[in-house]
């Protein structure tokens, strides 16, 4: 009896070919989602009356992030939010989208 031989094939995962326009809005919509839900988190961690959503975003990052340090992951979605909308050549996503 023969041997064979087991090769596992690798699968490659199609690249996102975009036209130049769809990709550009592509970039600004997930901008504009970055900043809104930092804008949430923001919101819930300044006020007290959160209600359901806010609540649980406000005991996942005091939790993660203590007390004080909860603003720094609202304040850096925010900031990668405003990266993708105004500086839109950014060297992560030219790799992965294109």
């Amino acid at each position: 009896m023969g041997r064979h031989k087991i090769v596992a094939s690798k699968k490659r995962i199609p690249k996102l070919k975009l036209n130049p326009r769809r990709r550009e809005r592509l970039i600004e919509i997930v901008g504009i989602l970055l900043i809104g839900i930092a804008l949430l988190a923001l919101a819930a961690l300044l006020s007290k009356d959160v209600g359901f959503v806010g609540g649980i975003m406000k005991n996942i990052l005091h939790y993660i992030f203590g007390q004080n340090g909860s603003f720094i992951p609202a304040i850096f979605i925010a900031f990668m939010g405003g990266l993708l909308l105004w500086q839109r050549n950014v060297s992560f996503l030219r790799r992965s989208l294109s």
